[in-house]
Protein backbone atom coordinates (compact mmCIF):
# COMPACT_ATOMS: atom_id res chain seq x y z
CA UNK A 1 0.00 0.00 0.00
CA UNK A 2 2.86 2.31 0.38
CA UNK A 3 5.32 3.54 -2.85
CA UNK A 4 7.77 6.34 -3.29
CA UNK A 5 6.59 9.27 -5.43
CA UNK A 6 8.84 10.70 -8.29
CA UNK A 7 8.14 13.53 -10.12
CA UNK A 8 6.95 17.05 -10.87
CA UNK A 9 3.51 18.89 -11.06
CA UNK A 10 3.09 22.15 -12.37
CA UNK A 11 0.91 25.17 -12.19
CA UNK A 12 -1.11 23.18 -9.89
CA UNK A 13 -3.52 25.57 -8.08
CA UNK A 14 -3.23 26.75 -4.20
CA UNK A 15 -0.54 24.24 -3.88
CA UNK A 16 1.62 26.84 -0.89
CA UNK A 17 0.18 26.03 2.33
CA UNK A 18 -2.09 22.60 0.95
CA UNK A 19 -2.07 19.79 3.48
CA UNK A 20 -1.78 16.92 1.29
CA UNK A 21 -1.93 15.82 -2.28
CA UNK A 22 -3.24 13.45 -4.37
CA UNK A 23 -0.73 12.78 -7.19
CA UNK A 24 -2.01 10.74 -10.23
CA UNK A 25 0.78 8.67 -11.49
CA UNK A 26 2.16 5.44 -12.80
CA UNK A 27 3.52 2.37 -11.86
CA UNK A 28 7.07 1.26 -13.18
CA UNK A 29 4.34 -0.95 -15.56
CA UNK A 30 3.06 1.68 -16.55
CA UNK A 31 -0.41 1.10 -14.84
CA UNK A 32 -2.38 4.29 -13.58
CA UNK A 33 -2.53 4.59 -9.74
CA UNK A 34 -3.50 7.42 -7.31
CA UNK A 35 -1.01 8.59 -4.22
CA UNK A 36 -1.88 10.22 -1.14
CA UNK A 37 1.22 12.58 -0.11
CA UNK A 38 1.78 15.07 2.80
CA UNK A 39 1.88 18.78 1.69
CA UNK A 40 5.16 19.04 2.84
CA UNK A 41 8.07 16.72 4.15
CA UNK A 42 10.56 14.28 3.02
CA UNK A 43 10.88 14.70 -0.77
CA UNK A 44 8.42 17.14 -1.31
CA UNK A 45 9.21 20.76 -2.58
CA UNK A 46 6.70 23.13 -3.92
CA UNK A 47 7.94 26.08 -5.55
CA UNK A 48 5.24 29.08 -4.74
CA UNK A 49 4.93 31.06 -8.16
CA UNK A 50 2.62 33.83 -8.93
CA UNK A 51 1.40 34.66 -12.69
CA UNK A 52 -0.58 37.41 -13.54
CA UNK A 53 -3.14 36.55 -11.57
CA UNK A 54 -2.17 37.88 -7.87
CA UNK A 55 -5.14 36.28 -6.43
CA UNK A 56 -4.47 32.94 -7.61
CA UNK A 57 -1.40 30.84 -5.87
CA UNK A 58 -0.04 28.16 -7.79
CA UNK A 59 2.95 26.09 -7.34
CA UNK A 60 5.37 23.72 -8.82
CA UNK A 61 5.59 20.44 -7.02
CA UNK A 62 8.63 18.20 -6.82
CA UNK A 63 8.58 14.90 -5.42
CA UNK A 64 11.79 13.01 -5.14
CA UNK A 65 11.41 9.68 -3.24
CA UNK A 66 8.51 11.26 -1.94
CA UNK A 67 6.92 8.64 0.87
CA UNK A 68 2.77 8.06 -0.03
CA UNK A 69 0.00 5.83 0.37
CA UNK A 70 -1.29 4.00 -3.19
CA UNK A 71 -4.91 4.48 -2.83
CA UNK A 72 -6.01 0.69 -4.00
CA UNK A 73 -9.42 1.41 -4.28
CA UNK A 74 -8.78 4.25 -6.94
CA UNK A 75 -8.12 3.31 -10.33
CA UNK A 76 -7.90 4.51 -14.71
CA UNK A 77 -11.60 5.22 -13.92
CA UNK A 78 -11.80 7.59 -10.68
CA UNK A 79 -8.86 9.43 -12.39
CA UNK A 80 -10.41 10.12 -15.33
CA UNK A 81 -13.37 11.50 -13.42
CA UNK A 82 -11.57 13.43 -11.15
CA UNK A 83 -10.07 15.18 -14.34
CA UNK A 84 -13.29 15.86 -15.45
CA UNK A 85 -14.75 16.70 -11.91
CA UNK A 86 -11.94 19.62 -11.98
CA UNK A 87 -12.68 20.74 -15.38
CA UNK A 88 -16.60 21.35 -14.45
CA UNK A 89 -15.60 22.41 -11.01
CA UNK A 90 -13.60 25.53 -12.39
CA UNK A 91 -16.37 26.14 -15.01
CA UNK A 92 -18.52 26.66 -11.88
CA UNK A 93 -16.07 29.62 -10.83
CA UNK A 94 -15.77 31.01 -13.65
CA UNK A 95 -19.24 31.26 -14.34
CA UNK A 96 -19.62 32.52 -10.43
CA UNK A 97 -16.82 35.39 -11.81
CA UNK A 98 -19.13 36.58 -15.17
CA UNK A 99 -22.52 36.97 -12.87
CA UNK A 100 -20.46 39.03 -10.52
CA UNK A 101 -18.96 41.06 -13.55
CA UNK A 102 -22.03 41.63 -14.69
CA UNK A 103 -23.83 42.89 -11.72
CA UNK A 104 -21.09 45.56 -11.29
CA UNK A 105 -21.18 46.81 -14.77
CA UNK A 106 -25.03 46.69 -15.20
CA UNK A 107 -25.08 48.76 -11.74
CA UNK A 108 -22.22 51.05 -13.21
CA UNK A 109 -24.16 51.68 -16.16
CA UNK A 110 -27.16 52.84 -14.36
CA UNK A 111 -25.24 55.56 -12.17
CA UNK A 112 -22.71 57.07 -14.52
CA UNK A 113 -24.02 59.76 -16.81
CA UNK A 114 -22.72 61.11 -19.48
CA UNK A 115 -24.28 64.47 -21.52
CA UNK A 116 -27.49 64.05 -19.21
CA UNK A 117 -28.00 60.54 -19.60
CA UNK A 118 -26.97 57.12 -18.17
CA UNK A 119 -24.46 55.34 -20.17
CA UNK A 120 -26.56 52.27 -20.09
CA UNK A 121 -28.85 54.24 -22.71
CA UNK A 122 -26.04 53.81 -25.29
CA UNK A 123 -26.53 50.88 -27.99
CA UNK A 124 -22.39 50.44 -27.27
CA UNK A 125 -22.88 49.78 -23.55
CA UNK A 126 -26.20 47.61 -23.12
CA UNK A 127 -25.66 45.15 -26.10
CA UNK A 128 -22.17 44.42 -24.38
CA UNK A 129 -23.55 43.72 -21.66
CA UNK A 130 -26.30 41.65 -23.07
CA UNK A 131 -24.11 39.42 -24.38
CA UNK A 132 -22.37 38.68 -21.41
CA UNK A 133 -25.98 37.87 -20.17
CA UNK A 134 -26.25 35.35 -23.30
CA UNK A 135 -22.82 33.74 -22.35
CA UNK A 136 -23.70 33.57 -18.56
CA UNK A 137 -27.17 32.17 -19.62
CA UNK A 138 -25.24 29.52 -22.14
CA UNK A 139 -22.56 28.37 -19.68
CA UNK A 140 -25.13 28.22 -16.70
CA UNK A 141 -27.34 25.75 -18.68
CA UNK A 142 -24.22 23.43 -19.69
CA UNK A 143 -23.13 23.39 -15.84
CA UNK A 144 -26.92 22.38 -14.79
CA UNK A 145 -25.90 19.58 -17.23
CA UNK A 146 -22.59 18.39 -16.02
CA UNK A 147 -24.26 18.88 -12.77
CA UNK A 148 -26.99 16.08 -13.87
CA UNK A 149 -24.80 13.79 -15.78
CA UNK A 150 -22.15 13.63 -13.02
CA UNK A 151 -25.48 12.69 -10.64
CA UNK A 152 -27.79 10.43 -12.95
CA UNK A 153 -25.68 9.74 -16.03
CA UNK A 154 -21.77 9.05 -15.57
CA UNK A 155 -21.31 8.45 -19.23
CA UNK A 156 -22.43 11.60 -20.70
CA UNK A 157 -20.10 13.81 -17.71
CA UNK A 158 -16.71 14.30 -19.85
CA UNK A 159 -18.82 15.86 -22.58
CA UNK A 160 -21.26 17.71 -20.12
CA UNK A 161 -17.93 19.27 -17.93
CA UNK A 162 -15.61 19.96 -21.08
CA UNK A 163 -18.71 22.21 -22.67
CA UNK A 164 -19.38 23.48 -19.59
CA UNK A 165 -15.63 24.79 -19.07
CA UNK A 166 -15.22 26.00 -22.40
CA UNK A 167 -18.56 28.09 -22.57
CA UNK A 168 -17.40 29.42 -19.14
CA UNK A 169 -14.17 29.97 -19.51
CA UNK A 170 -15.20 31.94 -22.83
CA UNK A 171 -18.14 33.72 -20.97
CA UNK A 172 -15.45 35.12 -18.79
CA UNK A 173 -13.11 36.25 -20.90
CA UNK A 174 -15.89 38.69 -22.53
CA UNK A 175 -17.15 39.61 -19.32
CA UNK A 176 -13.93 40.89 -18.39
CA UNK A 177 -13.27 43.09 -21.14
CA UNK A 178 -16.57 44.56 -21.04
CA UNK A 179 -16.32 45.45 -17.48
CA UNK A 180 -13.08 47.24 -18.51
CA UNK A 181 -14.47 48.89 -21.15
CA UNK A 182 -17.91 49.94 -19.31
CA UNK A 183 -15.87 51.17 -16.42
CA UNK A 184 -13.94 53.62 -18.94
CA UNK A 185 -10.72 54.86 -17.96
CA UNK A 186 -10.74 53.61 -14.36
CA UNK A 187 -11.77 50.14 -15.85
CA UNK A 188 -8.52 49.87 -16.45
CA UNK A 189 -6.47 50.77 -13.80
CA UNK A 190 -5.94 49.14 -10.20
CA UNK A 191 -7.79 51.79 -8.43
CA UNK A 192 -10.82 49.42 -9.53
CA UNK A 193 -11.34 45.68 -9.70
CA UNK A 194 -11.55 44.92 -13.50
CA UNK A 195 -8.39 44.06 -14.58
CA UNK A 196 -8.88 41.71 -11.24
CA UNK A 197 -11.76 39.88 -13.18
CA UNK A 198 -10.20 40.16 -16.80
CA UNK A 199 -6.73 38.73 -15.37
CA UNK A 200 -8.45 35.73 -13.84
CA UNK A 201 -10.15 34.98 -16.83
CA UNK A 202 -6.57 34.56 -18.44
CA UNK A 203 -5.33 32.76 -16.44
CA UNK A 204 -8.48 30.22 -15.93
CA UNK A 205 -8.70 29.65 -19.21
CA UNK A 206 -5.28 28.04 -19.58
CA UNK A 207 -5.19 25.65 -16.50
CA UNK A 208 -5.68 22.45 -16.59
CA UNK A 209 -5.25 21.87 -20.26
CA UNK A 210 -6.93 25.14 -21.38
CA UNK A 211 -10.63 25.97 -22.74
CA UNK A 212 -8.96 25.49 -26.21
CA UNK A 213 -8.74 21.58 -25.19
CA UNK A 214 -12.07 21.64 -24.24
CA UNK A 215 -13.55 22.80 -26.75
CA UNK A 216 -11.47 20.25 -29.09
CA UNK A 217 -12.97 17.40 -26.29
CA UNK A 218 -16.26 18.61 -27.28
CA UNK A 219 -15.93 18.52 -31.06
CA UNK A 220 -14.36 15.17 -30.95
CA UNK A 221 -17.02 13.48 -29.01
CA UNK A 222 -19.85 15.30 -31.43
CA UNK A 223 -18.18 14.57 -34.10
CA UNK A 224 -17.80 10.45 -32.91
CA UNK A 225 -21.38 10.50 -32.37
CA UNK A 226 -22.74 12.23 -35.81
Amino acid sequence: PDGRLTGTACWVPDAPGADGFVVAATREDGTPVAVATAGSGEGIGVEALMRYDATRMLGHVTFEGAPGAILDAIGADQLSGAWYLQQALLAAESLGAVETALAVSVEYAKERFTFGRAIGSYQAVKHGLVEVLRLRENAYSLLVYAGWAYQDAREEFPLAASAARAAAGHALDYAGRAMISVHGGIGATWEHDAPLFFRRAQLSRRLLGGIGAATDRVAGELLAAA
